[in-house]
């Protein structure tokens, strides 16, 4: 299974129902034919469709309820534990990025460009000058860089040893 938040109209449509049924009446048959259409889903198991990470936190409440009452046999109990696994070690915001509707820059490298003939700066050489330049230049992204580094004290010093 993979995780994510491109899914499709029928997974939307049984994530609201899952979320609107408080964890109070996990006793609805409704929810567990969800839980388990989710679990057993091919084109989900295939990874022909993610799977949106809220459900790790319904699944997270429902396990429980689970293995107290038998709603779940044990190997849809473990693809569950599965899914929660996968989803925890995430932070949820990143799920709240979107590339097409925001700007978004990696910078990485392990410095291999830096000799000639290209002397491309490594990043502990570019944040500290881009950190310098980003307010005259007076853009809202990279003032919002500059504010967060103010804000989180990284300066030209955190990048120079």
């Amino acid at each position: 299974m993979k995780i994510g938040v491109s899914i499709s109209q029928d997974q939307r449509r049984m994530l609201d129902l899952a979320k609107s049924i408080p964890e109070s009446d996990f006793s609805r048959p409704d929810l567990w034919r969800v839980l388990i259409r989710i679990l057993t889903d091919p084109d989900i198991q295939q990874d022909n469709e993610v799977l949106h990470q809220d459900w790790a936190n319904i699944f997270e409440q429902a396990i429980p309820y689970a293995r107290r009452h038998g709603s779940l046999n044990p190997d849809l109990i473990q693809k569950a534990i599965s899914l929660i696994d996968m989803a925890r070690p995430l932070d949820a915001e990143i799920y709240e990025l979107s590339p097409t509707t925001m700007k978004i820059a990696f910078l990485l490298g392990a410095g291999a460009s830096k000799p000639a003939p290209s002397n491309i700066p490594t990043v502990k050489e570019l944040l500290p000058e881009l950190l310098v330049r980003a307010r005259r230049l007076d853009r809202e992204d990279v003032t919002t860089l500059a504010d967060f580094c103010d804000k989180e004290k990284i300066d030209t010093k955190t990048f120079i040893d």
